[in-house]
Parts: structure tokens; C-alpha cells; sequence
């Protein structure tokens, strides 16, 4: 951060904590005086400028230098960014190692978020609040995601992020559309939009992830389209997907015409990530 920034910073936390100090001491007759909405004003634009510096502010923290909702709280008690930014996702730990590993895996998902302390995730209304184990019992509400319960896989991961943020009022479904060869292409789409496109080396491998993504993804229709390109391999998927699965998951093969692309480069499976989603997006008949 350039110094006019941190001296800006500055002097808007200065003015902040003057103000706030002022308005907490304030008597009844002096409270008509004052008007809410330029406090209001100011006190969201403070936080907003706050997060969007973040990396400034916990330094500041970490110095003692701030305590720890940033000494700015509207007339209810409540963080001021909390207010600004209520439905966003929420990384709540004071664990550096875990905040590392999970913003990095939000980056990769494109998915944008607000880091607070837990303690001030407690207050807000987000629909995904993701901590660690040790720090989920202060938070204590339905949106909260443990980092913990579902590393292994960063694809399940998403998919819980994906289900908090819509909601139960959207058509529950998961499925999976399988491209089979000598590389398995694999494209998972998800409460109607696409969790993941992937390509798996062997049979096994390919049978494993799908085993994991029915077993870990909570969805009241689960669904597995195969396409009839490479028989033996598509017959050996759906045999073992059947066998586990029984009727819980429906398995369908799918007629492979028009689902081909036509591209002689096939450069890190792109041919056969999309063979895939046009097999899933295909209705075949059910075994």
C-alpha cells in the first residue's frame, strides 16, 4: 500500500473512532441533533475502504493497532461492514495456514469473498460462512462450511459452497456426463450449472471420482450419462456405478452422435471435456 493510502487510512480511522466515541456518549436531546444518515454515510464508506485494503487492516491488527471489529459499530451494535455486505462468502479463522488454503481455493473458483473474524461472522446473514473445526462453535449457524470435513476434494468443496448460495428452492440435481476412451472425459453439472469439467487418465480412476462425487454431493436426483463411443469401458462404468449405487443413482447410456467435436487437436482434453457436457445435456436410455 503507497503511504497517501495508509495516511488516508489513517485519518479515516481517527475520524471514525471520534465520531463514535462522541455518538456512544451522546444524551437523548442531543440525539435529534444529529443525523443518522451522514454517520451511516461515512461508517460504510470506512469499511468498504477497509476491506478493500484488507491486508493493511490485519496487519494493523496483528499490532494491536486496531481491536477487533475495527472499533466501528452502528447504533445497533453491529460491524458496519456487516451491514454493507450481508449475503457474500465469509472466511471466518484466525488460523493463518487454513485462511492460506482456503482463499486459495476460493481464487480458483472464482468466487469472491470477505475475510472477518468469527466472532463478527456470528452477526451476519451470509450464506456461506467457511471456517475451521475448532472455530465453528462460535459461529453456530446453518450457512457455516468446515474446511476440515471436505479438503480431500476441492470439487465437493464447491458444490456445498454452490447449494448454500442457492438455496432449497432450486431443482436438486446432479449430474454427471462420461466420455469414455483412452482418456475419460468427465463433466459434472450441478443444481443446473457446471461445478467442474475434468479428464481422467484410467477406468479406475475415472470410476473413483464419480463414486466420490455421488457419495459427498447431496442432491435428490443423481443422474450418470455415459456415452456409447467406447463400449467395453462405458458398460465396465456403468456396471460399477449400478453395483454401488443401485437405484439410488440412475445410469443411462447415450447415443454419442452429434456429441463429438469436431477438432483434430484434442490440447489437455478439451475435445473430450466437451464430448462430455454434450453428453450430459443428452437424455439416453436408462439401464
Amino acid at each position: 500500500m503507497t503511504r497517501p493510502k495508509v495516511i488516508a487510512l489513517s485519518v479515516l480511522l481517527i475520524t471514525s473512532v471520534l465520531i463514535t466515541s462522541h455518538y456512544s456518549i451522546l444524551n437523548p436531546a442531543h440525539l435529534r441533533a444529529v443525523s443518522f444518515k451522514r454517520l451511516s454515510k461515512l461508517g460504510r464508506f470506512v469499511s468498504n475502504y477497509f476491506l478493500a485494503n484488507r491486508n493493511c487492516v490485519f496487519g494493523l491488527r496483528r499490532l494491536g493497532k486496531l481491536n477487533k471489529d475495527l472499533g466501528i459499530r452502528d447504533h445497533d451494535g453491529i460491524p458496519l461492514s456487516i451491514l454493507t455486505f450481508p449475503k457474500k462468502v465469509i472466511v471466518a479463522t484466525v488460523s493463518g495456514r487454513d485462511y492460506y488454503r482456503i482463499v486459495t481455493m476460493l481464487k480458483s473458483f472464482g468466487l469472491n469473498f470477505i475475510s472477518m473474524l468469527p466472532e463478527e461472522a456470528s452477526l451476519s446473514d451470509a450464506k456461506v460462512i467457511i471456517t475451521t473445526k475448532s472455530e465453528a462453535h462460535i459461529i453456530k449457524k446453518e450457512s457455516v462450511i468446515v474446511y476440515s470435513e471436505i479438503n480431500t476434494y476441492p470439487i465437493v468443496f464447491k458444490a456445498r459452497i454452490l447449494k448454500n448460495m442457492i438455496g432449497k428452492f432450486h431443482d436438486d440435481i446432479l449430474i454427471i456426463g462420461v466420455d469414455p476412451g483412452h482418456r475419460i472425459g468427465i463433466y459434472i453439472l450441478y443444481l443446473h450449472d457446471e461445478l467442474e469439467r475434468t479428464v481422467q487418465s484410467s477406468t479406475r480412476d475415472a470410476i473413483k471420482l464419480i463414486t466420490i462425487l455421488l457419495k459427498e454431493i447431496h442432491a435428490k436426483e443423481k443422474i450418470v450419462r455415459i456415452g456409447d463411443g467406447h463400449t467395453s469401458i462405458a458398460h465396465c462404468i456403468a456396471s460399477e456405478i449400478k453395483t454401488r449405487f443401485r437405484n439410488n443413482v440412475r445410469v443411462e447410456i447415450v447415443d454419442e452422435f452429434g456429441t463429438s467435436r469436431k477438432s483434430s487437436s484434442n490440447r489437455r482434453g478439451i475435445r473430450d471435456e466437451s464430448s462430455a457436457k454434450s453428453i450430459a445435456m443428452k437424455k439416453g436410455y436408462t439401464l
